[in-house]
C-alpha cells in the first residue's frame, strides 16, 4: 500500500471502529441516566448477571444473557444513528421501480437513517425512547428495519 492509501485505511479503521462505539456509548448513558427507570432496570440486570465484581465481563454472557442492556443499545442506535451520511444507491442502467415511482438511470436515490428510524409508518411513537420494543419474544421483524449501518450486501459487516 502506499503512504496515501495506508492513511486511509487507517482512518476508516480508527472512524469506524473507535467512533462509532464512542458515539453509541455516549448517547446510550446519556438516555439510561436521563430516565431513572430505565437506569434502575439496567443496574438490576447488570447485578443479576456479573454479582461478582471480581469475576471478568465476556461478550458472550453480555449478548446472550443481557436483553435489556442489548434493547437499550439497539433503541439507542435507532434513535441516534451514528451514521451521518445518506445511504445512496444507483437504479439498474436501465432504471427501476421503487414503490410504485419510475426512477430513471443515473439517478441518486438515497435516505437518511434518521428520518428512516423515526417514520411512523415503520415505528410506533417513533419519537420516544423505548427500550422495551425489543424485548419482545421475535424482534427479528423490528431487527431487520434497523438500519444503523445500512443492509444486504453494502451493509458495515461490523
Amino acid at each position: 500500500l502506499s503512504r496515501k492509501e495506508t492513511i486511509r485505511e487507517v482512518l476508516v479503521i480508527i472512524i469506524g471502529g473507535m467512533d462509532t462505539t464512542a458515539i453509541t456509548c455516549s448517547w446510550a448513558f446519556w438516555l439510561i441516566l436521563s430516565n431513572p427507570e430505565v437506569y434502575k432496570k439496567a443496574q438490576e440486570e447488570v447485578d443479576k448477571v456479573f454479582p461478582d465484581k471480581n469475576i471478568p465481563i465476556d461478550v458472550t454472557t453480555c449478548k446472550t444473557k443481557m436483553p435489556i442492556i442489548e434493547a437499550i443499545l439497539l433503541e439507542t442506535m435507532r434513535l441516534y444513528p451514528v451514521s451521518a451520511m445518506p445511504l445512496i444507491r444507483n437504479p439498474p442502467a436501465t432504471g427501476t421501480t421503487l414503490s410504485g415511482y419510475e426512477i430513471p438511470p443515473n439517478t441518486n436515490v438515497f435516505m437518511t437513517n434518521y428520518a428512516y428510524h423515526r417514520n411512523p409508518e415503520l415505528w410506533e411513537n417513533p419519537d420516544k425512547f423505548d427500550y422495551t420494543r425489543w424485548l419482545i419474544d421475535d424482534n427479528t421483524q423490528l431487527k431487520s428495519q434497523l438500519m444503523v449501518f445500512s443492509q444486504g450486501p453494502r451493509g458495515c459487516p461490523g
